[in-house]
């Protein structure tokens, strides 16, 4: 497919209850579209357990809310579902930062997915002094961030190791900042002397001094910086002065230690609280996380409106070995929010500064060059079939409104005219408006970034997604869910965009009381059939199927035209056939299996070799 697939991230729940029965089965009815993790009360303290991590939604028994737990859940700033027994007492919605609802026990499984799917599309609460913090993940790594915190409680020494652009200084203005209202000073070796002490003992009784390049200070200054560490400050002219001592360095201080490079006494009494801060190549794992944090943070200070990255942006920023640290990160992001003035950024909108340094379009075989093969472009049969169905879905809205605007009047004088006014030519727009929306998405599509996904979470949002429109006409979906472990390799974005389109065209086709089924048999196949009852939901379905001459292209509704250029796209096939069973729409998704399916005349599959 020419593109290396990647795995997609699900929203992650956390499940918090004392039954085993109750987690596995939350589990159960979430696990097809969520990460799930089981805890019970006693795996939580102050914090949710490392490697976990923060939950993107938790769900908790309300008994489980003692103050321990409530702290932790205002540090991870998720949206929270509360499990309220027999006899439980009132959740303390109030006591959480994110939203928060109330499921009583027994709970209805579909009804607590449409609670999850709203919590977690809701903007976040989240406390901004939580986000940026820059002594918590994603800034530093669990285990820097641990020692950091602790440093801001106590005047201990601190050591931070790390090359340059990783931070160092950030980080000890941080720890000083939390935890101390004295006054900070940065400087080099050769700036921490006897006589600057005694400048700043002029103005103040108490310095945190941070000291960076320490490994490079000469044996003078190595014997003076003992000298501080041992007493903890220094007596002047002015009277005492209180001295915390913090020293950062890109070398190995314990290697130059063992080595007689480096005082071994003054390597020990430095580096109480060590703190290293790894290269940004090495953290590949946080680098999404990292880019979001810093992203938001510069669209604050920019007073922009908050961006976010395709699949393909954020592998290229994951993948890139960034020798320049969190300080070449900050740089490529505020270069490219700045110039590029996008909601939403792309691979080729990232502007690292080896290219071109503004976001005016390249030359066309620039262009070509970095985005690769160019996308099919649309057979001219597709494109007049568009034109044809755009004219027609603007046609009878339009003549709506006209008729009414020549019968205004007298619709006005009319008992109800003035009600059958308003809902009609409401209708009359938003079906413009939808059809036109519909259109701007699809043009946006550029090439696929392909990423293996389990079916049953490709398919199952698109679904949940129609379930208002299923009630308001009636129809029953017979769904037969993939079976598990099944994945495909697509583009999520525009396959469910194809699904989301294929199943509307259907509905709309479809009269009231009708069954539609959605089966998944065969890796990467999908079958939509109305059953042939001999109904006038058959006779409409049928009334889709194409009248091929020889070598023409089928004339499909929009929808369905839509939906098989992208499918195609991704390298998968959409067929509409009319088989013994009835209509049938079967979509045949590339999947990792060493056959693929090849859809048949009757609507069944055959398998034949790749």
């Amino acid at each position: 497919m020419g593109k290396e697939a990647r795995e997609v991230a699900l929203p992650r729940i956390f499940v918090v209850d004392d039954s085993e029965a109750v987690r596995e089965t939350l589990a159960i009815v979430l696990g097809t579209t969520h990460e799930i993790h089981q805890l019970s009360p006693s795996d939580c303290s102050a914090s949710f357990p490392v490697p976990s991590g923060n939950p993107d939604l938790l769900i908790a028994d309300a008994e489980s809310a003692s103050p321990t737990f409530l702290r932790a859940i205002k540090k991870a700033g998720c949206p929270v579902i509360w499990l309220r027994k027999a006899q439980a007492r009132n959740p303390p919605t109030q006591d959480v930062v994110g939203p928060s609802v109330v499921v009583d026990f027994p709970f209805d499984g579909h009804a607590l997915i449409g609670h999850a799917r709203r919590l977690l599309t809701q903007p976040s609460r989240r406390q901004p002094a939580t986000l940026h913090n820059p002594l918590a993940y994603p800034y530093l790594t669990e285990e820097a961030a641990l020692i950091a915190n602790q440093a801001t409680t106590n005047r201990l020494p601190v050591l931070i190791r790390g090359e340059s652009g990783t931070g160092r200084s950030r980080v000890a203005a941080a720890i000083h900042a939390a935890g101390s209202s004295s006054r900070f000073v940065a400087t080099s070796p050769n700036g921490f002397t006897p006589e600057s002490l005694e400048e700043l003992a002029r103005v103040s009784d108490d310095v945190t001094v941070l000291v960076d390049d320490v490994g490079s200070a000469s044996a003078q200054t190595q014997t003076f910086l003992l000298q501080i560490a041992d007493l903890g400050g220094l007596r002047t002219a002015h009277g005492w002065l209180g001295v915390r001592l913090m020293s950062a360095t890109a070398a190995d201080l314990a290697a130059a230690a063992h080595a007689g490079t480096f005082g071994q006494e003054l390597y020990y009494r430095l580096s109480v609280l060590p703190i290293t801060l790894p290269p940004l190549r090495d953290r590949p794992q946080d680098i999404p996380a990292l880019a979001r944090a810093i992203a938001s943070e510069i669209c604050s200070t920019l007073g922009v409106v908050p961006i976010s990255f395709t699949p393909r942006a954020m592998q290229r920023l994951t993948r890139y070995l960034w020798f320049g640290n969190t300080a070449e990160l900050e740089t490529v992001l505020a270069r490219t929010i700045s110039l590029v003035h996008k909601e939403v950024i792309d691979l080729e909108d990232l502007l690292f500064g080896y290219g071109r340094v503004t976001s005016a379009p390249a030359s066309p075989p620039t262009v070509a060059a970095s985005r690769g093969p160019a996308p099919a472009p649309l057979a001219s049969s597709t494109v007049d079939l568009i034109i044809n169905e755009l004219a027609h879905e603007f046609k009878n809205p339009l003549v709506t409104i006209k008729t009414f605007a020549q019968h205004l009047d007298h619709l006005l004088e009319e008992e109800g005219g003035h009600d059958q006014l308003l809902r009609l030519t409401g209708e009359a727009v938003d079906r413009m408006d939808r059809a036109l929306e519909n259109l701007l998405q699809f043009t946006r599509f550029q090439e696929p970034a392909p990423q293996s996904v389990a079916l049953g979470a490709l398919l199952g949002p698109v679904l949940a997604d129609l379930g208002p429109l299923l009630s308001e006409r009636r129809l029953v979906l017979d769904y037969r869910p993939p079976p598990s472990g099944a994945t495909v390799t697509v583009d999520v974005e525009q396959v469910a965009y194809a699904v989301d389109n294929l199943l509307r065209t259907l509905i709309r086709n479809l009269p009231d009381g009708e069954a539609l089924s959605v089966h998944c048999g065969e890796p990467g196949v999908v079958v939509l059939r109305l059953p042939g009852n001999g109904g006038r939901g058959l006779s409409r379905l049928a009334s889709l199927l194409p009248s091929r001459g020889p070598g023409e292209e089928p004339p499909l509704p929009l929808g369905l035209a839509l939906a098989r250029n992208l499918i195609r796209r991704n390298g998968g096939e959409l067929e509409v056939q009319e088989g013994a069973a009835g209509p049938a729409i079967t979509v045949q998704l590339p999947c990792d299996q060493g056959t693929r399916k090849v859809p048949a005349k009757d609507g069944t599959t055959t398998s034949a070799d790749r």
